[in-house]
């Protein structure tokens, strides 16, 4: 379907039809948008699909996609390397932070651009969700009816339909509630109404507090939006509001006031904004929506094409913010202070703000003529600031290499591993976490615990499979041997090619000096999980540390996604990363440190990837909360696209590198990413709570 985002199922595509003769002889010449078109296609029956319509006569008659797409999983490894592979050189990738950074103030009631009058709402009409129990719908209600606007105030979880109306802007006020149910998943479909309702806003608020779990993944959320609605205003406005009571209350909230970094002490302060210009200078970064297919190996990562980061230049700001400098929202930044006791958790403070100001500030976004962010903050005097990415090397020692070898070996000893260390990987049998695995199996020939979904491999292959090496021979093996269908043919050769990695990952790590054990464990089971967990600290007595990289893909745009779609990705991830991240607080001394795999996906949106976006910003919340719980350190790291290579090719195959390479799209080599999560574990700050590492842009 040439509506869905960018996919990976056709990395040859583009090589097949830059030399596929079109009409008349003439050579097929393909433009980016055709390439990202043609990428879209997963199996070798789409993309003759594709070729074929595309290489037809103009009057051939082209079906329209079904009404009701059926959601495709796509496997999380591509097949074992084929005889002789194309190489795509990969670079070394690039260290960026979420800084926020001021945007121009926009007082409310200020003239549009190049107007002369404070906008006029006559005639508009607006839906509010939700917040009708806390006051604020009222709120803004009464400042939208004073701009002529008519309003109506309905459930937070209806769905906008013909019989509601016209609606020119939709305000999800919901999620600023301190309490309920988990925003995500169950508001998507509420959301999905109200984007076929074509408003021309659509915007939401909730409260900047990293250790929330209600409002989790709501960034991701946004971001795509506007990536797939750019016609549409999108923004999710954030207070530093801690709770929302009763607009008879005083007139006012409690909501979370200026804190510490790094641990210390709880104390208001004045915090210096990190501009680009005083950071590591201005860059551009990889924009997912310019993909031509998503990057991943264990997980889908989709990046591509330079968009340039925002941000007013020399703009170094002192402000008051709400929330912890260094969690989700607010990195990185300077401190003043009362008293910094080190090592203490960040937690918020208290000060006053009235739902008042609150619908004031809403209105204010509402009207602002930026329409391009679709994350602003607010602070508690009103100033708004954008997130932008800053390039944020991590210093002279880790700059000057792994160690004298280059290998991760000082690095390992940094970290204290050593051969009598345990680390979990989850999902670390295939992918980019077999790659980091294959680099902490040589750094520290530790122990290593693989867990995963693909069942353990029992006994050797039916001969007659055996000997099909790649996915296209497999396909035609199994073909042959007959009893299966098409769609049967390829989930068994899915199947086949994952615990071929599965091997390979383990025989690869014990050559390496590591001690290996994998296991089959379901992460929806959550009495399955904490099991695994247990045992194995019991029989090594530790655990050291714990990296997660479990996920899987549903692509498709918000219009065409089901509900089940959504909470498949959506809940995969984050409740299986929270199930583990619970299960590893309940042993007698927690490991030292949890990385989460995320995706650049959460920091930029990504067409077709709402729910993955919002899955890997939803990481960022869990490891905070984590963090909070045990003490411990949680780092969130959203990659950029990695260079296949090897067993653990991924989804980026040298034909798919190569059109990488001629849009110069740079690629994460494997060595230097997976050392570069070495070295930020081992001389990154402790309380960095997330990281972004891509080559792409530069």
């Amino acid at each position: 379907d040439p509506t869905t985002a960018p996919k990976s199922g056709a990395e040859t595509g583009g090589g097949w039809a830059r030399r596929v003769g079109g009409g008349g002889g003439t050579t097929a010449t393909l433009g980016d948008e055709e390439l990202e078109e043609l990428a879209r296609a997963r199996t070798t029956a789409a993309v003759t699909d594709w070729l074929t319509a595309r290489l037809a006569p103009a009057t051939a008659t082209i079906a329209p996609p079904p009404d009701e797409p059926e959601p495709v999983t796509q496997p999380k490894a591509e097949p074992v390397a084929a005889a002789e592979p194309v190489a795509v050189a990969g670079v070394a990738p690039k260290r960026l932070r979420l800084m926020p950074v001021p945007l121009v103030p926009v007082p409310l009631g200020a003239p549009d651009v190049g107007g002369s009058a404070p906008p006029d709402l006559t005639g508009r009409r607006f839906a509010l969700l939700g917040g009708d129990g806390d006051g604020v719908a009222a709120a803004v209600a009464t400042r939208l009816g004073e701009r002529g606007a008519e309003t109506v105030v309905l459930a937070a979880d209806h769905q906008l339909a013909e019989d509601d109306g016209r609606v020119d802007g939709v305000l999800l006020l919901d999620p600023l509630a301190a309490s309920g149910a988990p925003v995500l998943p169950e508001a998507f479909t509420p959301l999905q109404s109200a984007l076929r309702r074509a408003p021309h806003w659509l915007l939401a608020i909730r409260r900047t507090d990293p250790l929330d779990a209600r409002t989790a993944g709501l960034r991701g959320v946004f971001r795509t939006v506007a990536r797939e609605y750019p016609d549409t205003i999108t923004r999710l406005v954030e207070f530093p509001a801690d709770a929302v009571d009763s607009a008879d209350a005083a007139g006012s909230v409690p909501v979370a006031g200026p804190t510490d970094v790094a641990g210390s002490a709880d104390a208001a302060g004045s915090i210096d904004v990190v501009s680009p210009t005083n950071a590591a200078g201005p860059v551009t970064v990889a924009g997912p929506s310019d993909v031509v297919g998503p990057t991943g190996v264990a997980e889908s990562l989709d990046a591509a094409g330079p968009v340039p980061v925002a941000g007013p230049a020399d703009s170094v700001a002192s402000i008051a913010v709400a929330g912890p400098a260094d969690v989700p929202g607010f990195a990185d930044v300077a401190v003043s202070t009362a008293a910094a006791v080190s090592g203490d958790t960040p937690k918020p403070t208290t000060v006053a703000v009235s739902i008042d100001a609150i619908a004031d500030g809403l209105l204010d976004e509402l009207l602002a003529p930026d329409r391009t962010l679709p994350v602003v903050l607010r602070t508690v005097e009103g100033r708004r600031h954008s997130l932008d990415l800053v390039e944020t090397p991590l210093g002279t020692l880790a700059g000057s290499g792994a160690g004298p070898a280059g290998d991760g070996a000082a690095e390992a000893t940094a970290l204290g591993l050593d051969r009598d260390a345990v680390v979990v990987l989850v999902g670390g049998a295939r992918g980019i976490t077999a790659r980091f695995a294959a680099t902490l199996a040589s750094a520290a020939r530790c122990r290593i615990e693989l867990l995963g979904r693909t069942p353990e491999p029992v006994g050797p292959e039916d001969p007659a499979i055996a000997g099909a090496r790649d996915e296209t021979a497999l396909r035609a093996a199994l073909a042959a041997r007959g009893g299966l269908g098409p769609a049967e043919i390829q989930r068994e050769a899915a199947r086949i090619l994952a615990r071929r990695e599965v091997t390979a990952t383990v025989e690869e790590l014990n050559a390496l000096g590591a001690r290996v054990r994998y296991r089959s464990v379901d992460f929806r089971d959550a009495e399955a999980v904490l099991q695994a967990v247990k045992q194995i600290h019991a029989d090594h007595g530790r655990l050291d540390g714990v990296v997660y990289g479990a996920g899987v893909i549903e692509d498709r745009l918000i219009t065409e996604k089901s509900a089940e779609s959504f909470q498949r990705v959506y809940g995969t991830k984050v409740e299986g990363a929270r199930t583990l991240l619970d299960a590893l607080a309940e042993l007698p001394e927690p490991p030292a440190f949890a990385v989460l795999f995320g995706s650049i996906a959460a920091v930029l949106g990504n067409r077709g990837q709402v729910d993955y976006a919002a899955a890997n910003d939803a990481l960022e919340t869990l490891g905070a909360r984590w963090r909070d719980r045990t003490g411990r350190r949680a780092l969130t790291v959203h990659w950029g696209p990695w260079a296949p290579a090897g067993v653990h090719g991924g989804m980026v195959t040298p034909e798919l590198g190569r059109e990488y390479a001629r849009r110069g799209i740079s690629l994460i080599d494997p060595e230097e990413g997976t050392l570069a999560l070495l070295r930020e574990l081992a001389w990154g700050e402790g309380s960095t709570g997330s990281v972004v590492y891509t080559a792409s842009g530069w």
